[in-house]
């Protein structure tokens, strides 16, 4: 699954940096290449001050569907992470949620997909100076 024109380890770069952007934007501490067990994630999202993730990400972009699909369903049913896929386009989706459906029932319902122009418009949005302050008014008031 690749980006339009572009290499797919840029791109997954790309991506990876704005699942950290977004993870740091929702207050979250987002770390990179975050190992559970003998599965490594792109990105796993914790609670300020937690030593244990709520959520792991997979970027789908250069790599192999079904591996991802195996270590977010790891994380989901082992240790009741969140598990998070991030895919290029509407195609890549499509056949994420196709091999969903056909291998990887268990997170059919706990996995959230998105499309990299999602990420992007969710990244762009938190980062509105009315947004952050919102939820600095929010997240810091009583």
């Amino acid at each position: 699954m690749e980006g339009a024109g572009k290499e797919p380890r840029n791109v997954h770069e790309e991506l990876r940096a704005k699942v950290l952007e977004v993870g740091a934007a929702l207050g979250l501490h987002a770390v990179a290449e975050y190992w559970l067990g003998d599965h490594g994630y792109d990105v796993a999202l914790f609670r300020p001050g937690k030593l244990f993730p709520i959520a792991v990400v997979e970027i789908g972009v250069g790599g192999d569907l079904s591996k991802d699909l195996a270590s977010l369903e790891y994380a989901s049913s082992r240790h009741n992470l969140i598990p998070i896929y991030v895919v290029g386009s509407e195609e890549d989706a499509r056949r994420v949620e196709d091999k969903i459906q056909s291998d990887f029932r268990k997170i059919k319902d706990e996995i959230i997909l998105l499309k990299a122009d999602e990420l992007e418009d969710l990244r762009r949005t938190l980062m509105s100076e009315a947004i952050k302050k919102a939820m600095r008014t929010l997240l810091c008031s009583h």
